[in-house]
């Protein structure tokens, strides 16, 4: 199995840097279990709900033909709304794409309390 992959970011408890305490924010995230967010995406790259259901179904690996008729849809409709994707992502292809998705936080575990 491939490790975890973590980030850390620092986080400042109420009271600002006078009187506040220091904490820190940990994400996981599994490289083997991901799976892209569409509400998440939606709102990362203000994406509409079909072109964040085409980019999450793209970085599961589906191709462009799948992604097609499990939506009833043309891949003539599909390839519109990735093209719309890549204007919004400021991507040029597929690869791309989806190695953005694959790095945002449209990716990451659901949040879990440390105990």
């Amino acid at each position: 199995r491939l490790p975890l992959t973590l980030s850390v970011a620092p986080f400042m408890l109420a009271g600002g840097a006078a009187g506040g305490r220091a904490c820190a924010i940990v994400m996981a995230r599994d490289p083997e279990a991901v799976t892209a967010s569409a509400a998440v995406l939606q709102q990362l790259f203000e994406l509409t709900p079909a072109e964040a259901a085409v980019s999450c179904a793209l970085a599961a690996g589906a191709s462009l033909e799948d992604i097609a008729a499990a939506s009833s849809v043309s891949v003539n409709t599909v390839k519109t709304h990735l093209h719309r994707v890549y204007g919004k992502t400021s991507t040029r292809r597929q690869g791309e794409l989806i190695a953005l998705i694959h790095g945002s936080t449209a990716t990451l575990l659901p949040p879990h309390s440390v105990g």
